[in-house]
């Protein structure tokens, strides 16, 4: 898996502040999100969500604030790399 998919999960986790809502929109498990989210864990070495115990919400751990700007630019520079990239295969067909 690369990277990016871990991001993206992540970024999508802040916005709906739910590893189950997270899990139905992206059409995955809420095991396979709370993998990405452990893998993710792992890479930087921190925890970035504080799990509610009384509630299905999370929170963003210091770690997870500080994360979550370049979680997003990375997700957005990769689209951007993506889509020129396509415009070059699209020119040469």
């Amino acid at each position: 898996m690369m990277d990016t998919e871990l991001f993206d999960t992540f970024v999508h986790i802040c916005k709906t502040r739910s590893f189950t809502k997270t899990a139905e929109a992206m059409c995955l498990t809420q095991a396979a999100i709370s993998a990405r989210v452990k893998q993710l864990e792992s890479l930087i070495g921190y925890p970035v969500f504080i799990r509610c115990k009384n509630s299905h919400a999370v929170q963003l751990t210091k770690s997870g604030y500080a994360l979550l700007p370049f979680a997003s630019e990375f997700i957005s520079n990769w689209e951007m790399i993506r889509k020129e990239i396509n415009n070059i295969h699209d020119m040469t067909s």
